[in-house]
């Protein structure tokens, strides 16, 4: 299935002040993130952008495309759109990758896709990060594998850009 284009909402994006970004996660934010993602380490877990739903998630968002959103789809379609992209395929955990693709149903269907964190960094920030756009809310840093279960499912897919 192609991907769905839709129009970024900047009506949502342009009331959020951008300027204290990286920060570390509040209370809340930690209890609700804690719950869905058990496997965080809350020192790995910096704010980066806002949560908005902007009318991208996370697959359209490691492209650098902030106009796509997929639904769940076939880790093969998923591996062919990558591809297309520019990426090439590394062993899944591979060292030298930068993008990581997550699923569910037995590593079938593609749940979620992750990068390496590139950004500003903070005092205190540990190296090594990765961060998600988390649907619908906001991007996050992260362990490599911190958010690997019920949710998301598994590492089964790495990619490098060419």
């Amino acid at each position: 299935m192609p991907p769905k284009k839709k129009p970024v909402n900047t009506a949502a994006v342009g009331t959020v002040q951008h300027d204290s970004l990286p920060r570390p996660v509040t209370d809340e934010e930690w209890a609700d993130y804690s719950t869905a993602f058990p496997g965080l380490t809350r020192a790995n877990v910096y704010v980066t952008s806002p949560g908005c739903y902007d009318g991208y998630n996370c697959i359209g968002w490691t492209v650098g495309d902030t106009t796509l959103e997929f639904d769940v789809e076939a880790v093969t379609g998923m591996v062919q759109f990558y591809l297309s992209k520019g990426f090439l395929e590394v062993p899944a955990g591979d060292g030298a990758a930068d993008v990581d693709l997550m699923a569910i149903s037995n590593g079938h269907f593609a749940s979620h896709a992750t990068k390496k964190y590139t950004g500003p960094r903070v005092q205190g920030m540990p190296d090594g990060l990765w961060e998600s756009k988390l649907y619908p809310g906001a991007r996050v840093t992260h362990g490599r594998l911190e958010l690997a279960g019920e949710t998301y499912g598994v590492l089964v897919k790495s990619f490098r850009k060419a």
